[in-house]
Parts: structure tokens; sequence; C-alpha cells
């Protein structure tokens, strides 16, 4: 009950407050923090896992609340039973866990200046036996430099984060190398990065699937 309870508190809260978070970004930005704090700290009292992001189409007016679980994938199903019970809201779309997004505009927006085009990633998948577990890969780019490591692979988990969404993400991929492009020892056996969401989809889709709750199973 108390769930129920803190759910229905947190839609109708956000219903209330709906058209100042719609004009959320023509606000001061002290206010802006502020006014992501309060949503926060109301989506906490739900799930201490989860966090929202809010964007906004300048050329259409419509809104996007995103829930998110930080691509914890034992708190998707929280998200999803929590965007479940959203309300139909003029203007918005609430949406459970991050949706693949453009990789250049993601980067323009949180790493503006990197110089690291998307295109000119390549990847290969890392030897694993098993039929339906998560890929381990390790991405190429010829202008790497381990002296600037931490920078690329923050870059480089958003662009595969856009190219994926956050749920498929979790549950495909494991962990993720990197290395120059020099290193490669057989480059005629590499993909380019932006056709991971392909590669993702004939090697783990087949055996597997994303459950209602968020959770890969066989499929059936």
């Amino acid at each position: 009950m108390r769930i129920t309870t803190v759910v229905n508190h947190f839609w109708k809260w956000f219903a209330q407050h709906a058209e100042t978070y719609r004009r959320l970004y023509k606000k001061p930005e002290k206010e802006i923090n502020y006014l992501l704090d309060e949503l926060d700290m109301h989506l906490r009292a739900y799930c201490k896992q989860l966090h929202s992001m809010i964007g906004v189409d300048h050329r259409t007016g419509l809104c996007t609340l995103i829930i998110t679980a930080n691509s914890k994938s034992r708190y998707f199903e929280k998200a999803d039973n929590l965007v479940a019970k959203a309300p139909r809201l003029e203007h918005w779309e609430i949406l459970s866990l991050y949706p693949p997004s453009p990789t250049d505009l993601l980067l323009d927006a949180y790493f503006p200046g990197i110089g690291i085009d998307p295109a000119r990633l390549w990847f290969c998948p890392l030897h694993n036996d098993k039929p339906g577990c998560k890929k381990d890969i390790i991405v190429y780019w010829e202008l790497y430099n381990p002296d600037k490591d931490y920078q690329f692979r923050r870059a480089l988990s958003m662009i595969i984060h856009g190219l994926l969404g956050e749920r498929v993400r979790a549950l495909s991929i494991g962990a993720v190398h990197v290395s120059n492009l020099s290193e490669a020892h057989c480059k005629e056996d590499l993909m380019r990065l932006e056709e991971l969401p392909v590669f993702v989809n004939d090697h783990l889709s087949y055996h597997f699937e994303v459950s209602a709750a968020g959770k890969l199973r066989p499929r059936e």
C-alpha cells in the first residue's frame, strides 16, 4: 500500500508542477538546479536509485521526462512500474530509461570540442562462448591517447548509451576495452561502432529477449 501511495503522490505532485518544468530551461541556472533537485527528491521517496532528466524540444514544445536507473538493471523494474502509472499530460512524453539518442547531439551537449567522430570508431567482440550472455567488446579509435583515457572513456560510454539506449546497453554489453586503431590485429574483421545495434540484435536477440520487467530471459 505504501508504494502505491508514494507513486500516486509523485505523479500528483508532478502533474501540479508540469507547467513549471515545461519552462525549466527559460529560468536562471540557480533556479533550474533547485527545481531538478526538488524533482529528484520526490523521486527518491519512491526509489533512491532512480534519477530524472528533462529534455525540451524547442521546435515543437514537446517535453520529455526520463526516469533512469543509471544502467543498474536491478532497478529497471522500479522505473518501469513508476512510468506505467504516469498520467497523460499535455506537451509531455514520459519514458522509462534513456532511449537511443543521436550520438552527435550528445557529444556536442556534454563534450564540446572533444573531436571524436562516432563514424570513425571501430569495434570487435572479444571471445565469449556462452550464447546470449553479455558481450565484451574492444573499441578502436585512430586518435586514441592513453594519456586522455578517462575523457575518452566517458565520451565513449555516452556514445554507446546513445546507440543502444540504457536498457539494451546494460543487458547486452559487458566490459568495454579501448585501444588505438594501430593496435588492431585484424582490421578486416572490425565493424563500425555505429553497427553495434545490429550486432547486438544478431548475436543476442535470437536467443534472448527483454521482458516487461526489464530482465533478459530466453526467447519463447
